[in-house]
């Protein structure tokens, strides 16, 4: 059993143990009312009420302690209290046991049987309440049956002798079915962490596969497939609110360049750190950043206008700028480091723009910026959409 399941396992037995308690502990009160009656005619009223209150005060306690582990069990202690819940039952057991040799007259055998029917009788319970845990069950079990067998031979008389033998049958018998079930109940648990524990691991798999599907293996960005799927929604999205939509396409002015000085390893490396500063600016929900393909990226920035998206461009082209990072063989004039040049377009309200449209009209901006020069931000209000 991997350690794990046997954690969880243990803790869903001590778990299922302890939500026996309320109705156990409800069931004793009704029990030791109805025997406190039938002890009435033998025994004096003062001392049944003594022994009744303790066994009502340890049922409260039991109550509260169960309460108390829904609130701080967990699997680091769960153990510890299943041994405090035990060492209850164990007690409650003997309080019994003394009150039934105590206030049983040994000169009337409708006593002496009464007793091994309620030995008989609250072993039964246990045993069929607490099955999940054969060390929960046995805490009441010994304590109850043991000391009254041996009572019931020792001062019974034939009528006690019986009861006593009968109480010994049936502890046999339901002991090995007790142990029986008990590893049932226990293997049942562990196939369902089992089952539930494969179903998670599907789950992650599938996930995983998912965001495969989604994501640029390098950048860890979204990837062009996705970007076009998300483009489509949002424009759909925007043109059924009546919403602005903009889109800025971007890429590293003189990648090739970069990669012949410094090399492919250097050159994904650059990538890496371009994708994470774009994407830490990248903030509101519903914007979303993807490498569109090779050196060039793009970002669907949903509900803004024209203005915000270019203040959007220029900051992250100020950002890139502020990273400093060394490209020696750079064609933008007076510059030693890497830049970027931003093409960005916006839908128009009204207008009828496709995505593909959008994006060629962002791409014929992004062209414009490097033809000016590169290192620079270019747009056009509103030569990105047509007449629908």
């Amino acid at each position: 059993m991997q350690p794990n399941v046997a954690k969880k396992t243990e803790l869903e037995i001590i778990a299922l143990t302890f939500a026996q308690t309320v109705n156990a502990s409800i069931a004793h009160l009704f029990a030791i009312t109805l025997i406190a009656v039938w002890f009435s005619y033998v025994a004096p009223v003062s001392e049944l009420l003594i022994w009744a209150g303790a066994i009502a005060f340890l049922s409260i306690v039991r109550i509260t302690t169960f309460f108390a582990f829904r609130k701080y069990g967990n699997d680091q202690n769960a153990s510890l209290w299943l041994h405090g819940w035990a060492g209850l039952f164990f007690i409650l057991g003997v309080i019994y046991v003394c009150g039934f040799m105590y206030f049983t007259p040994l000169n009337r055998p409708e006593y002496l049987v009464s007793i091994g029917m309620f030995v008989v009788a609250f072993s039964a319970a246990s045993a069929i309440g607490h099955t999940a845990s054969l060390y929960a069950s046995l805490s009441f079990f010994i304590p109850i049956t043991l000391p009254s067998v041996v009572f019931l031979f020792l001062y019974g008389g034939s009528a006690g002798s019986v009861a006593a033998f009968t109480i010994v049958i049936y502890s046999v018998t339901a002991l090995f079915l007790l142990k029986k079930s008990n590893k049932a109940y226990k293997k049942s648990i562990f196939l369902n962490f089992e089952h539930t524990q494969e179903i998670e691991k599907r789950k992650q798999i599938e996930k995983q596969l998912h965001d495969i599907s989604r994501k640029d293996s390098l950048t860890n960005l979204f990837n062009r497939r996705y970007f076009d799927e998300t483009l489509a929604v949002e424009i759909g999205r925007a043109k059924r609110n009546k919403l602005p939509l903009c889109l800025i396409m971007f890429d590293l002015d003189c990648f090739k360049e970069y990669n012949d000085k410094y090399g492919h390893v250097s050159g994904d490396n650059c990538l890496i750190q371009i994708a994470e500063i774009a994407q830490s600016l990248v903030s509101r929900q519903g914007d979303m950043i993807a490498r569109y393909g090779g050196e060039e990226f793009a970002i669907i920035l949903p509900n803004i206008e024209l203005d915000g998206a270019v203040l959007f461009a220029n900051n992250l082209q100020e950002r890139i700028k502020y990273k400093n990072i060394p490209h020696a063989d750079t064609k933008v004039a007076n510059i030693k480091h890497v830049t970027i040049s931003l093409g960005v377009t916006n839908l128009t309200i009204g207008k009828g723009t496709t995505a593909s449209e959008l994006i060629q009209s962002a791409d014929v901006a992004l062209y414009e910026a490097k033809k000016r020069g590169r290192n620079r931000v270019h747009f056009d209000a509103n030569d990105s959409s047509v007449e629908a």
